[in-house]
């Protein structure tokens, strides 16, 4: 049955359960809706005052506050402030005694900042999940490898990515407090990146095309990024079907099917079609039993990716199947396009 984005609350579901937001996340909640630092109009005391709240409000370390404010930077300042400036307001407001250390933080969470919003439903894609082993300001073993900064997502840009893809709001929002879905920038863009583990993919808001040392493409690698499969933190909890797909995007639209069609299954994404389970034993092992639905890209690489795949997962003793939807050419991007259109086709993708 398709059901509409509007979420409602759900029951039974202890808000003390529900995994923490970022505190960075947080503080640019708070920081995007401060006045902009304007020339003439008092603008390095806006600046300031955005510090302020970062290093002392938030209690941010000057590291995990630096690409807070870079993209605050970018976003409200006319004209853009230099990193050294940025870096000195750090130091100046890490030094003032205008906030207690920690005030917005302890504000926030008495005002249950700390609360993941409910998911619609209750399929394993809303389930709890516990909260990041690593302290929230330690960086991704994908930001040390890529050596990129990573900062959060505002509304207003995960409304840009569910237009963009045609996923699911509900899962834009879940994916940012996974923290699979960040912001970083590539060159000269702000681009939207899937991130997990050693794993990163940028790519850009316009849909434009970034540079790589191959020519021009619409999603770029990170340096330094190693995996076969991504999606592997939605395989640690309980053991329902898995929709294996190619393509690190197609992540995000394959648990936007699961989350329209209210399915009890989980998403996983093959990097490329020559990815092989026999490289990432750690994910083989997780599927060791459990049932897989493989969905390959069309074309002879999608095929033969799917083939290798279905008998690496057999030896590991998975009920595993492959699927072809004929109605969409195995593209899902064209399903989530026109969801109502297609709801026969969503209804036999889950199907027994």
């Amino acid at each position: 049955m398709m059901t509409s984005h509007a979420p409602s609350p759900r029951s039974g579901s202890p808000s003390a359960l529900r995994p923490p937001i970022p505190v960075e996340d947080r503080a640019w909640q708070y920081i995007s809706r401060m006045p902009p630092s304007i020339q003439g109009e008092g603008g390095s005391t806006a600046l300031f005052r955005v510090a302020v709240v970062l290093v002392r409000g938030f209690d941010l370390s000057a590291e995990a506050a630096a690409p807070l404010l870079e993209h605050w930077n970018r976003a409200c300042s006319r004209p853009l402030w230099t990193e050294a400036e940025l870096r000195h307001k750090l130091r100046d407001a890490a030094r003032s005694g205008q906030m207690p250390p920690g005030h917005l933080l302890r504000e926030d969470e008495e005002a249950g900042g700390r609360r993941h919003p409910p998911g619609p439903r209750g399929s394993f894609l809303h389930r709890p999940l516990p909260p990041p082993a690593a302290p929230a300001d330690a960086r991704t073993a994908a930001e040390q490898r890529a050596r990129h900064t990573f900062f959060p997502l505002t509304p207003a840009e995960e409304g840009r990515i569910a237009t963009l893809r045609h996923v699911t709001p509900d899962m834009v929002h879940l994916f940012k407090n996974k923290r699979l879905l960040r912001n970083t920038r590539v060159g000269d863009h702000t681009c939207w990146c899937l991130v997990e583990g050693t794993f990163a993919q940028a790519r850009r808001y316009d849909g434009g095309l970034l540079s790589t040392g191959k020519g021009p493409t619409k999603a770029k690698t990170l340096a330094g990024s190693r995996g076969s499969f991504f999606g592997r933190s939605f395989l640690i909890r309980n053991r329902p079907p898995v929709l294996l797909v190619e393509g690190v995007v197609g992540l995000l639209e394959a648990a936007s099917v699961i989350d329209l069609a209210d399915a009890p299954w989980v998403p996983l994404a093959a990097v490329t079609a020559g990815a092989s389970f026999t490289r990432d034993p750690q994910t083989l092992e997780l599927l060791r039993g459990r049932r897989v639905r493989i969905l390959p890209d069309e074309g002879e690489a999608g095929r033969n990716g799917a083939a290798t795949w279905h008998a690496e997962l057999k030896m590991a003793g998975a009920e595993v199947d492959v699927i072809a939807l004929p109605a969409i050419r195995n593209d899902l991007a064209l399903l989530l396009a026109d969801p109502h259109h297609h709801a026969r086709t969503l209804q036999h993708l889950f199907a027994d």
